[in-house]
């Protein structure tokens, strides 16, 4: 993994926008810094998820199985229950947030997965992991649903 970090914000933000596939970013409460980490040698997700799954590079396997898993000991349960994990999606300043809770230590910042990996495992027939296919904003069932014919 190579591992990034970066003077302000601002200069995080310019980087993570532009920055290569696999990258996922960090911010540290405790020590108000923020970086980048990117996986460099996929093999090391062959050997944790296996060849044949074809999620093995997006970020948020990468996040899930090997910065939380294997780095940080927090395991798929743990994750599920949300034990030292919490999700925070949609629009709300990740920053802000970060900043104003006392219950964060460190932020990770994703983007969005690409619409190309969805199909991908659609094709394959094999589950997203979870919070990787999350949409916003979110369509109302009731305005795509609607008999055509009495």
């Amino acid at each position: 993994m190579l591992v990034k970090i970066f003077a302000d914000e601002k200069e995080f933000y310019d980087f993570f926008q532009s920055s290569p596939n696999r990258t996922i970013g960090v911010y540290s409460k405790v020590d108000d810094i923020w970086g980048t980490i990117t996986l460099k040698d996929t093999s090391i997700m062959d050997e944790i998820l296996g060849m044949e799954n074809v999620n093995r590079y997006i970020d948020t396997c990468i996040l899930h199985d090997l910065v939380m898993k294997e780095v940080l000991g927090i395991d798929e349960e743990m994750q599920k229950n949300k034990d030292y994990v919490d999700y925070l999606r949609g629009t709300k300043d990740i920053i802000q947030v970060a900043r104003d809770e006392n219950k964060y230590q460190l932020v990770f910042v994703m983007r969005p997965t690409p619409v190309e990996d969805v199909e991908r495992a659609v094709t394959h027939s094999q589950r997203m992991p979870q919070k990787s296919t999350y949409f916003y904003p979110k369509v109302w069932s009731g305005m795509v649903f609607r008999l055509l014919s009495d």
